[in-house]
C-alpha cells in the first residue's frame, strides 16, 4: 500500500505512527529530508548492501506500506507494480497533475484533506480560470463518495468553539474529555506574576485558563513607526530578484518576549509552537 501526502513532514507524522504499531514501511526519498527517527526504514539505510536486482526487489517486496510524497511518487518501484490502496494525506493542498501518479499505481484511493484549508498556491490567473486551483479532492466529492472524520484530538473546547464559529458550523466535535479539557500549565505561575507584573500584556496573553486558550494580539499601528517592516530582498548580478520576503520585526519581537517569558517559568522549549 502507498502512503502519500504533499509534504515531506506530513509523510514523515503518519510513518512514526505506523511504526509504534509494527508497520513494516519502506520511506522512499533523499534520506538527508526523512525524520531521524526514520532513518533506519528510509529507502538508503534499508538497500544499501544490495548487490543485485533480486535483492532489492526483496526489499521493496517485503514492506506492507510504501511512504512518498506526491512528488517523488514517479520512483520506478510504483511504476512496475499495482498497489492494494493509496492513501493521500493532505490532499486538499496538493495539484491535480501532482496527484495523478500515484493513484495510478493503485487500485483503490483514499483522499484525506480538508477543503477548508489552504489550498495549493496557484499564482497564474489564467491557470487559475482553467480550474488548476481545484484539487482532486474538490473535483470528485460527492455526498455519496465523502466520509466527515469530525473528531478532533488536537483542539481543546475553547479553540475547537472558535474553529466552529469561523469555519465548520459547529459540526467539529472534541474525542474525548481530556482533549476537551487540555491546556498548557505553568509550572511556575508565581515566577511570572511577580516578574512581568509591569507588562500587563504578557500576563493576559499566557494566562493558562481553558476559557482563555485563545488569545488574540493587537500590536496597534505599528505601520506608524520607523522600522515596522524589514524586506529583505534577495539580488543577483546586482539586480532585485523579484521573490522577496517580509518580516515584520515587531510581531517577531512579541513572540520573543512570551517565548522567553514560558522559558523562565520552566515550560519546556518542544512544547512551544507559535503561528
Amino acid at each position: 500500500m502507498p502512503g502519500t501526502a504533499t509534504h515531506t513532514s506530513a509523510v514523515d507524522n503518519v510513518c512514526i505512527r505506523l511504526v509504534r504499531y509494527g508497520v513494516k514501511l519502506l520511506r522512499l526519498g533523499s534520506e538527508s529530508r526523512v525524520h531521524p527517527s526514520l532513518k533506519e526504514y528510509s529507502e538508503h539505510r534499508l538497500t544499501k548492501d544490495c548487490t543485485t536486482p533480486e535483492e532489492l526487489d526483496a526489499i521493496y517486496n517485503n514492506v506492507q506500506v510504501l511512504a512518498v510524497t506526491c512528488l517523488g511518487s514517479g520512483h520506478p518501484v510504483l511504476s512496475k507494480r499495482t498497489m492494494d490502496i493509496c492513501i493521500v494525506d493532505e490532499s486538499t493542498q496538493v495539484l491535480q497533475s501532482s496527484v495523478i501518479r500515484p493513484l495510478y499505481a493503485a487500485k483503490t484511493f483514499i483522499l484525506i484533506g480538508d477543503p477548508d484549508q489552504l489550498p495549493a498556491v496557484v499564482r497564474d490567473k489564467d491557470a487559475i480560470e482553467m480550474g488548476m486551483s481545484e484539487s482532486m479532492f474538490e473535483r470528485l466529492s460527492t455526498e455519496e463518495a465523502t466520509i466527515a472524520l469530525n473528531l478532533n484530538y488536537r483542539m481543546n473546547s475553547t479553540i475547537t468553539a472558535l474553529a466552529n464559529y469561523i469555519t465548520y458550523s459547529g459540526e467539529l466535535l472534541i474525542g474525548n474529555e481530556s482533549v476537551a479539557n487540555a491546556n498548557l500549565k505553568l509550572p511556575n505561575r508565581e515566577v511570572l506574576t511577580s516578574k512581568y507584573k509591569n507588562h500587563y500584556w504578557i500576563l493576559k496573553a499566557l494566562d493558562d485558563s481553558l476559557e482563555n486558550a485563545v488569545q488574540v494580539l493587537d500590536t496597534g499601528p505599528v505601520w506608524k513607526l520607523q522600522h515596522n517592516v524589514s524586506w529583505l530582498s534577495h539580488r543577483k548580478n546586482g539586480e532585485q530578484n523579484e521573490n522577496q520576503n517580509c518580516v515584520n520585526i515587531y510581531e517577531a519581537a512579541v513572540v520573543v518576549n512570551l517565548v522567553q517569558a514560558l522559558i523562565k517559568v520552566s515550560v519546556h522549549c518542544s512544547l512551544l509552537i507559535f503561528f
